[in-house]
């Protein structure tokens, strides 16, 4: 079977999969506009004075809303991989996934690409949503650094999800990695507030997180319309993380793939 057909068929897999469960697309979207109404009737609270939001066009509800709808990214980079495994487990199908002769890199890279997807297109509604009923100005985006930021956000959360995913495998429970680059990011990145208003000593901290430099680049691309020229250091940053973390990725799913087959643990849950 060629790549092209087996990553197809994980795509329908998890495809199908979602579909059995229809409501859980319509709770999805209605998910997105309750948060989107919360975050706009909050916004009304927030004065334009009381935080620093002139790098991001002034207002507070935009902000909030790029920085809510992009945590739901790195959710699924941190959840897809890690649910993929636990549900292939818990099926008792995990070992035959993994005796067959599909290399372990697409096995990962094939398990994300729905969950990913859907996590996109969720990402868009946000944006759509505040443009058409929340008079969010998406007129000067520029769409192309948009998508390159999206891409490589792609990357780096889904090496982040390998690790968490390889923790599962090993360890058969929750993975420290979704405290790390999850609750941690949430605080330390800007996802609903600007990292000026963090304590001098914490926003360095900032830095050593992707998501703190996807929210830069994709509110300045977003909302700003700003080109690479502008956004470059958010980007270069987020390249070189991709080329730390996705190595790691693999390395660590690959050990504990290895690990779990030596100790004959791949059923176990």
């Amino acid at each position: 079977m060629s790549i092209l057909r087996k990553v197809g068929a994980f795509v329908r897999r998890d495809f199908l999969q979602m579909a059995s469960y229809r409501t859980n697309f319509v709770f999805s979207v209605l998910g997105i506009l309750f948060q989107s109404l919360t975050f706009f009737f909050f916004s009304r609270l927030v004065h334009p004075d009381t935080i620093d939001l002139a790098p991001y066009g002034g207002a507070y509800f935009p902000f909030a809303l790029v920085g809510i709808a992009f945590y739901q990214f790195l959710a699924a980079g941190l959840g897809s991989l890690s649910d993929s495994i636990s549900r292939a487990q818990t099926t008792g199908t995990l070992e035959a996934l993994l005796v067959t002769p599909t290399s372990v890199t697409t096995i990962i890279f094939s398990s994300t690409i729905f969950a990913f997807s859907f996590a996109a297109l969720r990402v868009l509604l946000y944006l759509l949503l505040g443009a058409l009923a929340f008079d969010v100005s998406l007129a000067h985006a520029n769409v192309p650094v948009a998508f390159l930021v999206l891409g490589l956000s792609t990357l780096n959360f889904l090496a982040i999800g390998m690790i968490s995913a390889s923790w599962v495998m090993v360890f058969k429970g929750g993975s420290p990695t979704g405290f790390v680059f999850g609750g941690v990011s949430a605080l330390l990145s800007g996802v609903l507030f600007p990292r000026s208003v963090l304590y001098p000593w914490m926003r360095p901290l900032s830095v050593a997180l992707p998501l703190t430099h996807s929210l830069e680049a994709m509110r300045g691309a977003v909302l700003m319309g700003k080109g690479l020229d502008e956004l470059w250091p958010s980007v270069l940053a987020l390249l070189v993380f991709a080329a730390i973390l996705l190595p790691a990725g693999v390395a660590a799913f690959s050990l504990a793939v290895r690990r779990a087959k030596r100790t004959g643990s791949l059923i176990q849950y």
